[in-house]
């Protein structure tokens, strides 16, 4: 299975200190946000699903995590397009991906 994200690309782009940084950047500013996009969903909340979509996909390019990136933008346009049974329908998919990458930067930042 392809890894979530590419940390050798992150230290490389950004040495090993930037890359842990930039990790514990990720996790601190996705933390919680997969709740909040599934109340969202349940609740039909454009705005709120629309912009924790937005940040995630955001977080998500900046460590390089393609697969998530996809997925959020991809949820995000459904926000706008107020497609909630296709929001709902990725959402096991996004929060499963999502996970893979908090294990993997979590063990990441404990050995590193």
């Amino acid at each position: 299975m392809k890894e979530p994200f590419s940390i050798p690309a992150l230290e490389e782009a950004l040495d090993v200190d930037g890359a842990q940084e930039i990790i514990e950047c990720f996790l601190n500013d996705c933390d919680g946000v997969l709740n909040v996009i599934e109340e969202a969903i349940l609740t039909k909340e454009q705005e709120v699903l629309r912009s924790k979509s937005h940040k995630l996909s955001g977080c998500c390019k900046a460590i390089g995590a393609d697969h998530v990136y996809q997925l959020s933008s991809t949820l995000e346009a459904y926000a706008m397009q107020e497609n909630w049974s296709a929001a709902a329908a990725l959402l096991p998919e996004l929060k499963y991906s999502y996970e893979l990458i908090a294990i993997n930067a979590k063990r990441y930042l404990n050995g590193a």
